[in-house]
């Protein structure tokens, strides 16, 4: 996708609401599995990447899968 198609998909989801906005509010999202996407900056400090991350085991478990999963594309929020 361009850099417009993206930035116009981010403007949908600021319309909605249902979004928010830096790191501990995203961490908090995330640890209690209310996270559907997480878009971190290029320029994100590799300390704060490693406490989002997760292994391809604990992604495929939370998306109820019995299997790895190296990715997640989200198409549908």
């Amino acid at each position: 996708k361009s850099l417009g198609s993206i930035n116009a998909v981010l403007q949908l989801f600021m319309k909605s609401g249902m979004y928010v906005v830096g790191y501990k509010q995203t961490l908090k999202m995330f640890r209690q599995g209310k996270a559907k996407l997480v878009i971190l900056a290029s320029n994100c400090p590799a300390l704060r990447k490693s406490e989002m991350d997760g292994d391809n085991v604990e992604l495929g478990i939370a998306c109820g899968k019995y299997y790895r999963a190296c990715t997640l594309t989200v198409i549908d929020p």
